[in-house]
């Protein structure tokens, strides 16, 4: 009897911790999506790109160098079309789509830890505070939705690999889901080959007629939009082949760091708090566990499952190695759901030795109280962006005043200037407006560094508008040019009449007064 009263109020501390969990990750979400209310360099590239082409060429490369799913694309250009086009607008189908993975995700962990004496609740804190989906919630970018497609098609698959299953379970659902998820997500294509990879392991040819749909519906909408675009071939090319120059060679060794890495990026810092020593933490933290799932999952015969966790990046990173497209880390988000599976997995199996549960337990609370404590730092502050930026300019701007733009703030200004004819709450300078270029040999008709800090006394005062890079919140990295026209006119002995420093922002106004 006294047995079952303690199981029963471990029980309800879980169902606790787990509600706890949940509030806590979705205020963290809202208070980022309230508190960050100005754009980042790449989200108002991929806006601008969105907004000076038309429906049928969003199934190509949009301008800036920028790439999203057609249906996205469609979702975001409609919104600017209809008025939305704000920052809080703009971002509020990344908030939806964080929130939601949070959810589902919720039923995904009690689901597998169901059959076991272990509790979901560390592993739903580790997805509630992870700084990288936080971040992600409340970006218009689509790494949010790569999450929340895995997880959904994760969870719709999970009823077929599970021993349990139960006899007549429908196919249906989990067809609609994957088609659905490719037009949303380019990852979709890994997860959804992962699952069929799983059913084939677990079932053979015996079901071979849900198999054969779910692969042929994906191969017909993966190259129909393409093929109706025109671009089948160059689109894939631009999307994979190019060769990008200056980076590591791609090879076994990039491929297995790469694998390393996705063990705990989606858990690591994106700031100043340094993103390589955190990783590395939990690396040594995360990796021996995931590979304890892994035994777990090999042991009791769940090869199914375990292919349906492992394909999907392995599938990725052997594409990108072989079409050379270095940038694995967020394009691996996606598969935050089932490294958190094989640690969940790690951790049912490690409920096993009572010796060791006690210090995994430990351990893991004190990576989630460390990923709290990170995420709060973060995200619970105002973060001033280039609309604060233009605003402060804007309330003490003269005639006659020029403004140079760094090039990292360069689109962001430009997104706002477009913006702020149609919108009055959004303060825009009259001044004339100088954006930075990168190529220093070809101004294109934009005046040199020399002929910025040589201008006449009638245009006396000159503003230096610049943004912290991605992933620099606390750091404000100025570029060449910023510093050759800054040091110029110190040393023409320009005054600094106004300044103002925010952690993603630069102001400075320079005067001959």
């Amino acid at each position: 009897m006294e047995e079952l009263v303690d199981n029963n109020k471990k029980y309800l501390k879980a169902i606790i911790s787990c509600q706890t969990a949940l509030f806590v990750g979705v205020l963290l979400r809202l208070l980022l999506f309230v508190l960050d209310g100005s754009l980042w360099r790449d989200e108002a590239m991929l806006l601008m790109g969105l907004r000076s082409i038309s429906i049928p060429e969003i199934f190509q490369e949009l301008p800036y160098g920028q790439r999203c799913p057609f249906a996205l694309a469609l979702l975001w250009k409609s919104m600017m079309g209809l008025g939305m086009a704000g920052t809080h607008w703009i971002r509020l189908p990344s908030l939806a789509a964080g929130i939601a993975h949070l959810f589902i995700f919720a039923r995904l962990a009690r689901k597998i830890f169901s059959q076991s004496k272990s509790q979901p609740n560390v592993v739903l804190w580790l997805a509630a505070v992870s700084p990288q989906l936080i971040l992600f919630s409340t970006q218009t970018k689509p790494y949010v939705f790569d999450v929340l497609c895995a997880t959904l098609l994760v969870f719709l698959s999970l009823p077929f690999f599970l021993r349990e299953e139960q006899q007549g379970q429908r196919y249906v659902p989990l067809i609609v889901a994957s088609w659905f998820s490719l037009i949303i997500s380019y990852p979709a294509v890994f997860v959804v080959g992962g699952i069929c990879a799983g059913l084939f392991v677990k079932n053979g040819l015996r079901k071979f007629g849900p198999l054969l749909t779910l692969c042929l519906g994906t191969v017909i909408i993966v190259l129909l939009p393409l093929t109706l675009a025109g671009e089948s071939s160059s689109y894939m090319k631009i999307f994979w082949e190019k060769v990008y120059e200056g980076f590591p060679r791609l090879d076994v060794i990039w491929w297995g760091r790469a694998l390393a890495h996705s063990l705990f990026f989606g858990l690591s810092s994106p700031s100043y708090l340094g993103i390589v020593k955190l990783s590395l933490f939990f690396g040594w933290l995360f990796a021996p566990l995931c590979a304890i799932g892994i035994f777990h999952l090999w042991s009791t015969k769940q090869h199914g499952l375990l292919c349906l966790l492992l394909s999907p990046l392995v599938f990725c990173l052997t594409a990108s190695m072989l079409h050379r497209y270095p940038f694995h880390s967020r394009l691996i988000l996606f598969t935050m759901p089932h490294v958190l599976i094989l640690l969940s997995y790690g951790i049912i199996h490690m409920s096993s030795y009572s010796r060791l549960r006690l210090t995994v337990q430990w351990g893991l609370w004190a990576v989630v109280v460390l990923c709290c404590i990170i995420s709060i730092i973060e995200y619970s502050y105002p973060c001033k962006g280039i609309r604060h930026g233009l605003s402060y300019i804007a309330s003490r701007e003269k005639p006659g005043d020029k403004i140079i733009v760094d090039l990292y703030a360069s689109q962001v200004v430009r997104y706002y200037q477009v913006l702020a004819d149609k919108d009055q709450r959004v303060r825009f300078p009259d001044a004339d407006i100088t954006y930075e270029w990168q190529d220093q040999t070809e101004s294109k008709g934009r005046p040199t560094p020399d002929e910025i800090v040589n201008w006449q006394p009638a245009q006396s005062r000159i503003w230096i508008l610049a943004e912290a890079e991605f992933y620099h919140r606390n750091l404000t990295p100025l570029t060449r040019t910023s510093v050759q026209i800054m040091n110029g006119l110190f040393l023409r002995s320009r005054k600094v009449v106004y300044s103002l420093e925010v952690p993603r922002v630069l102001v400075i106004c320079f005067s001959n007064e």
